[in-house]
C-alpha cells in the first residue's frame, strides 16, 4: 500500500503544510544569499541541502552570486562538498577567520548541537561584517516530537535515524538545545550584540513516512501542533540574526 500517498491525502483534508525544514530554509537562502555575499556556512558537510528541497542547477547558480563560498566542519565529508570555495576543518566558537570577513553565515541543523550559544554567537558575530546576518535552522525545544527525543538514548536514537532518515551514525553528532526555544535564542543573541531579524517556528513534513500507518496518526499530531498556542510547538525553528550596521 502507498502510505505515503494516504498520508498527503490525510494531510490535504486537514489543511496541514508538509514543507520540510529544508525546504524553508532553502527558500531562505534564495532570500539572503544576494550579488556577491562573502558567505560562511557552519557545520556543512557534504552540501548545501539536499537535491529535493533546492535542484542542484539552482544550487550551483546560488553559489555563483556569492564571492566565495567558504564551509566550515569538523567531519571530512566536507571533503565531498561539490560547491565550495574553501573548505576548513574546524568549528563554531573558535573559527579561523579575521573579524569582519563574511557577509552571510548559515547553519542548517548545527546550533543544537552547540554546547556554549553565548560564545558560539559571539564568534560568529566577530567574523560577520556590520550589517551581515546569522540564517540558521534548527529544532524547536517546545515541540512535544523534539522534547521526547531527549529521553531516548544515544545508540537508539542513532538506530531510528538510520532507519526513518537514511542517515549513518556518523552523520549523527550529541545534541544539547541550549539555544532552540526562542526566549532562548533572543537571549542569546542580545548577549552577544546581535538584533533578531526574524525568528520563525516553522511547520515540519513529519519523520515517520516509513512506519506506514503511523505517519497518518503523525499528521494529525502535526496538525494539533500548528493550531495549539499559535503554533509555537511546531518542530523547526528558523531565524535570522542581524549584526547592527553601526556600533
Amino acid at each position: 500500500m502507498d502510505w505515503y500517498k494516504g498520508k498527503r491525502t490525510i494531510a490535504r483534508a486537514i489543511r496541514l503544510d508538509l514543507t520540510h525544514y529544508e525546504e524553508h530554509y532553502a527558500s531562505a537562502l534564495r532570500r539572503y544569499v544576494g550579488q556577491g555575499v562573502r558567505w560562511l556556512d557552519l557545520g556543512c558537510g557534504h552540501r548545501i541541502v539536499p537535491d529535493w528541497a533546492m535542484a542542484p542547477a539552482e544550487q550551483e547558480r546560488l553559489v555563483k552570486r556569492a564571492t566565495f563560498l567558504v564551509g566550515v566542519d569538523l567531519h571530512d565529508g566536507i571533503l565531498r562538498h561539490p560547491l565550495l570555495t574553501y573548505g576548513v576543518i574546524g568549528m563554531g566558537g573558535a573559527l579561523p577567520f579575521k573579524d569582519r570577513t563574511f557577509d552571510l553565515v548559515t547553519a542548517n541543523m548545527v546550533v543544537e548541537h552547540v554546547p556554549d550559544p553565548t560564545e558560539f554567537l559571539r564568534d560568529v558575530f566577530r567574523v560577520l561584517r556590520p550589517g551581515g546576518r546569522f540564517l540558521f535552522v534548527t529544532p524547536n525545544l517546545m515541540s512535544p516530537l523534539i522534547f521526547a527525543s531527549q529521553l531516548i538514548s544515544e545508540g537508539t536514537k542513532k538506530c531510528m535515524i538510520r532507519y526513518l532518515e537514511q542517515r549513518e551514525e556518523t552523520d549523527v553528532f550529541p545534541a544539547y538545545y541550549r539555544m532552540n526555544k526562542p526566549q532562548a535564542i533572543t537571549k542569546a543573541a542580545e548577549g552577544s550584540g546581535f538584533e533578531t531579524a526574524e525568528l520563525s517556528v516553522i511547520a515540519s513534513c513529519g519523520e515517520f513516512d516509513r512506519l506506514g500507518p503511523v505517519s497518518w496518526i503523525e499528521c494529525v499530531a502535526l496538525k494539533g501542533m500548528e493550531l495549539a498556542f499559535h503554533g509555537r510547538l511546531q518542530p523547526d525553528i528558523l531565524g535570522v540574526l542581524r549584526r547592527p550596521a553601526t556600533a
